[in-house]
């Protein structure tokens, strides 16, 4: 991933870090239209095009493939409580670095996260 002149290279990885993480539980969910979200989310934060991000990710097929075995043992609402977790983790990235909106719309997010992981939760204890 390429550095932006604006912000620091060691900031952007973590970030970008994080995204993979939360990006690959929430796609291998079938959770798409969170995924998209978060992309745009990460997008706005390191200054790129979230399709760039994507393509970025789509170049690490070891990482894809291990995520996706992974996400094969996992249910839903945990794979969705991790995403919250690691997207919680971010915010601490952004105020790490004094970017304290952005830090706090990852923590409205992560919280969005843990409540769609509580209802998946509540679908899989009726399913079983």
């Amino acid at each position: 991933m390429p550095s932006s002149s604006e912000r620091n290279t060691a900031e952007e990885m973590r970030l970008f870090d994080y995204f993979k993480e939360i990006y690959v539980r929430l796609f291998y969910a079938e959770l798409q239209s969170e995924a998209r979200t978060v992309s745009q989310i990460f997008g706005e934060a390191l200054d790129v095009q979230p399709g760039n991000l994507i393509t970025w990710l789509g170049a690490d097929p070891k990482f894809l493939k291990a995520a996706k075995e992974n996400a094969d043992k996992r249910q839903v609402s945990d794979l969705c409580w991790s995403a919250g977790n690691y997207l919680a983790d971010s915010a601490a990235v952004l105020f790490e670095f004094g970017r304290k909106v952005e830090g706090a719309r990852h923590c409205e997010w992560a919280d969005q996260l843990h409540g769609l992981a509580l209802d998946w939760q509540d679908v899989e204890k009726k399913g079983s």
